[in-house]
Order: C-alpha cells, then structure tokens, then sequence
C-alpha cells in the first residue's frame, strides 16, 4: 500500500468551510495484495482508494473519514484440483470469481485517551461501505445490459459486486496503576450482498485467527459456525458475512521495555445465506451463542517507542467446529 497525503481539500466541485486546525486531509492510495493458497488458487487484489478526512480540535478526538471512493479489481486463479471443490458448491465458486468493485464509504472514530496519563478511556470506531450501487443503476435502467444465466450483469466483460458491508470495533482501557491496564474489546462485522451480487466476494468477507485474533488458531481457520473441513483443501471457505468477536487482555510492565500480557479470546464467523452443502456454517439465533471459540493465553511485547515487537502464545480451550 502506497499513500499520498495532501493537507488541505482536493475533491472536484466540493469546497467545504473547515478551518485548517482541523486537520482536513486528502488521501490517495494505492493498493495490492497476494494471497495464495499452495496448489490450490491465489488471488491478486489490486486497488485505489480517494478520501477526505478531518477531525475535530476538542477533546475528545473525533475524526471523520468521507467520503471513501474505491476501486478494485480482484483477479483470482485456481488449479484444476480446486475447480473440482468449486463446482459442488456453486456460491463457493461466485465468491471466487472476478468481480469488479465500485465503492463508497465512510469511517468515524472516537477516543478520549490522554496522551502519558493513565487513565480510563475508550476507543470507538465504525465502518461502512457500500459498492456497486452506480453500476447496477447504469447498467439496468440507463443502458440495459442484458443479464447472464445466474443474473448479474458485467462491466468490461466482469462481474460488478453488489454488497453492504459495516464493523465496528469498540475498546475499553482500564488503567490500574501506570505500569497495569486492562482490555476489553467488541469486534463485529456484518456484510449483506443483493442486487447484481449472491455473495460477497472473497476479499471482502470475514475471517477470524492469526496473530490479533482468535490467536490460538491459524489465518482463516476458524468457522464459519460449527463448519469442520476435513478435506485436503484447508481453510479456504474460513470467510463469513457475520463476525463477532470479543477478547480481554492484561498488560503489565515486567522491566524497561519489557511487558507482558495474559488474554483470553472469544468469536466466530457465520454465513447468512443458507447453505445446503454445509448447513452448519449459517448463523442462527437460536445456537450461534453454542458456537464462539475460546482460547487464552499469554506473550510479550517488546516496545521500542516507534515500533513493538509481540510474542504470544494460546491454546484452544473450547473448539466449536467438534459440534458438527
């Protein structure tokens, strides 16, 4: 990812009346990723992104991001092996498609933490994008793009997303001395696909594990609900439209730079839609609370100012997927 900021107002026609203290910025990105999944496919993501952003000069801190303009171009392959998994689950195989993504967005966040004071504060920030909202209208009602066999309509030959994705992620510090804190924090995440869309593409569904969540499990790993993937493909259907997520960690100061944490980790993902091929994997209300993982452990952060270095360490203490 590659940024360039400009410190004032750069957007066509729009000129709003906001005072340079309040830090009005202008931000250009340009974006890649690679993931791969050894023998099985990769996907190539590449991306701009456009945004205006501000913030208000009292405490405490609130600042905007809007509006966020997004394009991407997702361009997935795959070997012959997976195509074979992707023909039985045909909604699998639509979210591995490539998919053009026209978005806009808006982010806020609020924090009213006090810089070298050990004191209670918290930390809100909230997400929402929507895409393909213009290319439906363009194509269905302007210039009648006739539709495939599965009902969606292409720009340049490809697919257009079609989704409504939000999350939020809510942290409350608790400071018991100037050398311990308590954390807590709520992470949830829901995206909806309709109109020229079935499913949301891959890169924007959820997933859980790695090194900042869920931690005792591998990237992708974990859900969707009580899902158990027995196969020799591993952890490629790990993505769900719901998250939620919550952890509590224990900071404390061992010596210099040297701290220590203790944490315990709960959270899932599901799908929405149902899925007949594996019914286990969508969220309902009347079993979803059965299905959160939990795991704890402990690490160690070593802060050096501009930068930290983390080692944790975690064990599963409740597996949902053994339900299934």
């Amino acid at each position: 990812r590659v940024d360039y900021l400009m410190p004032r107002y750069a957007f066509p026609f729009i000129h709003p009346r906001i005072s340079c203290y309040n830090n009005p910025t202008t931000k250009l990105s340009l974006l890649g990723s690679y993931y791969q999944q050894t023998n099985y496919y990769t996907i190539l993501n590449y991306g701009i992104n456009y945004s205006l952003e501000w913030k208000e000069v009292v405490h405490p801190l609130k600042k905007y991001a809007f509006p966020i303009l997004g394009i991407n171009y997702v361009y997935p392959t795959t070997t012959p092996l997976f195509d074979e998994r992707l023909a039985q689950d045909p909604y699998l195989k639509q979210s591995f498609e490539k998919q053009f993504i026209m978005s806009l967005g808006g982010a806020y966040t609020f924090t009213n933490q006090q810089i070298n004071k050990p004191v209670n504060f918290t930390y809100f920030y909230v997400n929402l994008e929507t895409a393909g909202n213009m290319l439906q209208l363009f194509t269905k009602y302007i210039v009648n793009v006739p539709s495939d066999t599965s009902g969606s309509r292409q720009v340049f030959g490809i697919n257009f997303a079609n989704y409504l994705r939000g999350d939020v992620d809510v942290r409350r510090y608790l400071s018991l001395s100037s050398n311990r804190t308590v954390v807590l924090r709520l992470n949830t995440g829901l995206a909806i696909p309709y109109g020229n869309s079935q499913v949301v593409p891959y890169v924007k569904k959820f997933f859980v594990g790695g090194t900042s969540s869920m931690r005792a499990w591998r990237v992708r790993s974990l859900g969707p609900g009580t899902y158990r993937d027995t196969s020799a493909v591993t952890y490629y259907s790990s993505t769900g439209d719901i998250k939620i997520e919550g952890n509590i960690e224990y900071r404390y100061k061992i010596f210099s730079s040297l701290k220590g944490a203790l944490f315990a980790d709960i959270g899932n993902i599901w799908n929405l839609r149902i899925d007949t091929l594996n019914p286990e994997s969508t969220f309902r209300f009347d079993r979803f609370y059965k299905e959160f993982a939990i795991d704890a452990g402990m690490g160690f952060r070593f802060d050096f100012t501009y930068f930290v270095m983390r080692l944790d360490v975690a064990t599963r203490i409740y597996d949902p997927s053994y339900l299934s």
